[in-house]
């Protein structure tokens, strides 16, 4: 065989190779995980402490995996994660919504989460009054104003027209109370850590009924390392469930894991970590 033959077989082989790999995933574990999170107290601290942040450290620590953690907001977190420069996101929807290869997700959610519309106590709005004026069809003028966090985009999850997006839900439950906002949508578990924290004034002065439910899922990065991150994690999680360990870490933040909409017992999927579609979430 001439060099140059040699050197093209050398390269096809190479080739062939990498995506064999990438079929079967059969790479070495990280030794690392660069997980990114919009700040949600009691969920995602700045400290790493919270939640979602505790369930991740004992999926991955103890298997030799080191957790970092960066605090930014969601739509942020999530193209840096498209870009390949975080291996997962927090705070997927559905993962029904497969496609375009964008991100990756595992069988099992982290939480369910039941999102909440948020009204003035003295307001006679409701969510059906409301959806009725503004569904995405409607023509409708709409008299109602509405408002979530940047990113969320309840508008598509909802089927709602587009409303204002903010930075950060303590503005969304002072505008209510101040009569300056109709209705905020927000979910219901960072909802209550603020009125019974932070802004536990505003309690009494607000009212809210639930709109959705719907499981929360880890978005990982679509390549070979984060797939396997992704495999693990379907691996570690269930165990942490059978062990107590995952109800003690809800029921150390007040979280009732009953709620979660899950079969813990329902088996595996062969191959669990699939593309999702560009993330019909609650936070893209």
């Amino acid at each position: 065989m001439s060099p140059l033959n040699y050197i093209r077989a050398l390269c096809l082989s190479i080739i062939i190779s990498a995506e064999s790999g990438w079929a079967n995933v059969d790479v070495a574990a990280p030794k690392v995980i660069h997980v990114a999170s919009e700040y949600w107290p009691g969920f995602s601290n700045h400290d790493g402490s919270g939640l979602y942040f505790e369930i991740i450290k004992a999926v991955y620590e103890p298997v030799g995996i080191a957790v970092k953690f960066s605090i930014e907001p969601f739509k942020r977190a999530r193209h840096s994660t498209v870009q390949h420069h975080h291996d997962v996101v927090i705070g997927t929807y559905s993962q029904a919504d497969r496609g375009n290869n964008l991100l990756l997700t595992p069988h099992y959610p982290i939480n369910t989460e039941r999102v909440l519309a948020i009204y003035h106590k003295d307001s006679t709005l409701n969510w059906h009054n409301f959806y009725q004026r503004n569904r995405e069809d409607s023509s409708e003028p709409n008299p109602y104003s509405s408002a979530w966090i940047i990113g969320y985009n309840y508008d598509q999850h909802l089927g709602i027209k587009k409303g204002f997006e903010l930075r950060r839900p303590e503005q969304g439950l002072k505008m209510l109370v101040q009569r300056r906002l109709d209705v905020f949508i927000e979910p219901e578990d960072e909802t209550l850590v603020l009125l019974q924290g932070a802004l536990a004034d505003l309690g009494a002065q607000l009212r809210w009924e639930n709109v959705s439910t719907n499981n929360i899922y880890l978005a990982f990065s679509h390549n070979p390392r984060a797939k396997q991150l992704c495999k693990i994690y379907d691996q570690r999680l269930p165990q942490l469930y059978h062990s107590g360990k995952l109800q003690a870490l809800f029921a150390k933040w007040q979280l009732d894991i009953s709620k979660v909409n899950f079969n813990w017992g329902k088996l595996l999927a062969q191959d669990s970590c699939e593309p999702i579609e560009g993330l019909n979430s609650v936070n893209e």
